[in-house]
């Protein structure tokens, strides 16, 4: 009997293992995706995602949401 309790003590402490890393993991893309938009902005770059590798200067129609062509 003593060996089942031990049993599912360490499947719940995997589980909260595995929870705590899934955590951490999703902080740091969340972070280095604020980082990396933040500096971005600071070199000026007007809309981060642009296809056109910042070089519309926010008036192409994938920037200011507009339908058609982004050239």
């Amino acid at each position: 009997m003593g060996n089942r309790k031990n049993y599912w003590h360490r499947k719940e402490a995997l589980e909260k293992m595995i929870n705590v890393v899934l955590v951490l993991v999703i902080i740091a893309i969340v972070g280095g995706a604020l980082i990396y938009i933040r500096k971005e902005k600071k070199r000026g770059v007007q809309c981060v995602g642009c296809p056109h590798g910042g070089s519309c200067g926010g008036k192409c129609s994938s920037c200011n949401g507009n339908e058609g062509d982004a050239w």
